[in-house]
């Protein structure tokens, strides 16, 4: 492979040639932050590896767990119960499916979202009182998995994560942007997890 190909052409090589050319693609001007998203999207596409036809397909998994969140509803104060989600259309689907029983979900039939809650501003503080604050990508690091920092904290914190939990920001300019909860914390409303 030439070292002519563009970090645009990054996003688009099968996975084959990713691993082939990854020390070219790797020194290329611009080509560690496309090479992480190249690498991110072909899992998620499950393009990385070859798929096993005897993995239990995606639709008995997603029984199982429409299964456990119904007994967590039923039991109380785990989760609250959802509302039913309209099913994936075609034209939402932005690439097809590998072979080997995946399927199309919504993230809220498979997770329970909480929105976040801003406690009151005279809560905040910069002093280490109280509970750690997320209130969007201020407390965020870098990458769509980075940890969260803490920045802020709160005396009357409202709506919770866990660390460990993906966390989304759900308004302005940096709606769509995720981290993963480095801590227990309270999340404002510029926020929600799963």
């Amino acid at each position: 492979m030439s070292e002519s190909v563009s970090v645009a052409e990054i996003k688009t090589l099968p996975a084959d040639i990713l691993t082939e050319n990854f020390e070219t693609l790797a020194t290329a001007k611009g080509g560690i932050p496309k090479l992480r998203e190249t690498i991110l999207q072909l899992a998620v596409q499950g393009r990385l590896v070859p798929q096993n036809p005897e993995d239990e397909p995606a639709s008995v998994l997603l029984k199982k767990i429409q299964a456990e969140k119904a007994r967590l509803v039923k039991e109380g104060g785990t989760i609250k119960k959802q509302k039913v989600l309209p099913p994936v259309d075609l034209d939402e689907v932005p690439y097809e499916l590998p072979e080997g029983g995946w399927v199309w979900t919504r993230l809220g039939d498979v997770s329970e979202i909480v929105m976040g809650n801003s406690p009151p501003g005279t809560t905040y503080n910069s002093t280490g009182n109280g509970c750690p604050l997320i209130n969007g990508p201020v407390e965020f690091s870098f990458g769509p998995f980075g940890k969260t920092i803490e920045t802020k904290y709160t005396t009357a914190p409202t709506k919770m994560c866990r660390k460990g939990d993906l966390l989304l920001c759900v308004r302005g300019s940096t709606t769509g942007r995720t981290n993963v909860a480095g801590f227990d914390s309270c999340i404002g409303r510029g926020g929600c997890t799963n």
